[in-house]
């Protein structure tokens, strides 16, 4: 690669027109000026300090959205299947989406009826059933 390639570019630019190899040779004399610029700039930065700094910007963020990162890290390892499996049986004819709620109602006052009816009115999957679910959601949570 440190032998051919130089090789090669020099003849892609010497059987190109010439507005090809001046914009290699520009990009590339623009991208060695950026990356000594960053690098000078990183040598001065303490890289644990700067990642403390984000960690505490992405807290406050999550805070102010209202997000729980440990409840969203625990929904990114959930197993569909098993949440599918294990509440099968408990309410057949729901839909997966709404067996999650159902099994994270232990905390929430939702019941099954709540959910049957606000889904029995709407064509299924649609915009009107999710807004009639974060309705109910949102009586309930009062």
């Amino acid at each position: 690669m440190n032998i051919m390639m130089p090789v090669m570019s020099a003849v892609f630019c010497f059987s190109l027109p010439a507005g090809m190899g001046l914009y290699w040779v520009a990009g590339a004399v623009v991208r060695c000026i950026q990356q000594v610029a960053i690098n000078k700039y990183l040598d001065k930065e303490d890289i644990d300090e700067m990642i403390a700094k984000n960690a505490e910007k992405m807290k406050k963020k999550n805070e102010k959205k209202g997000s729980n990162p440990s409840l969203l890290e625990k929904y990114a390892n959930m197993s569909t299947k098993a949440l599918e499996e294990g509440s099968q049986n408990s309410a057949p004819g729901l839909s997966i989406k709404d067996r999650a709620k159902l099994g994270n109602s232990s905390s929430k006052n939702i019941d099954i009826s709540d959910i049957t009816e606000s889904s029995k009115n709407y064509k299924p999957g649609g915009i009107a059933e999710k807004a009639n679910l974060v309705r109910k959601y949102n009586e309930n949570s009062k």
